[in-house]
């Protein structure tokens, strides 16, 4: 059951949503240019729980730094199948989405 396209149609151009998928692509590209220091990136800008369930841990880090992975979280896959499906599911309902939320 993998969805094709949407019997909805939206009203103009999802700009929001294409900036999202360009912003994953290319997340996901800095992703593969990082090779061995990937796991630090995903520390970074990964919703890590230890960061804010351990206060050892939490301390070792700004409050800007334990607020931005609650955004940065979003752009990051585990690899090529993960961020497929999930532009695929982005790029065929997004549109509906956009326009609901008034884009």
């Amino acid at each position: 059951m993998i969805p094709l396209r949407d019997a909805n149609p939206s009203g103009g151009t999802p700009v929001v949503n294409h900036a999202i998928i360009l912003g994953c692509v290319l997340a996901f590209f800095l992703e593969l240019l990082l090779g061995p220091n990937l796991h630090y990136f995903f520390i970074a800008y990964g919703l890590v729980p230890i960061r804010y369930t351990n206060l050892q841990v939490a301390a070792h880090f700004s409050p800007w730094e334990q607020a931005l992975p609650f955004f940065t979280f979003m752009f990051l896959h585990g690899g090529w199948l993960h961020l497929i499906g999930n532009l695929w599911v982005l790029h065929i309902f997004g549109d509906n989405v956009e326009s609901a939320l008034g884009h």
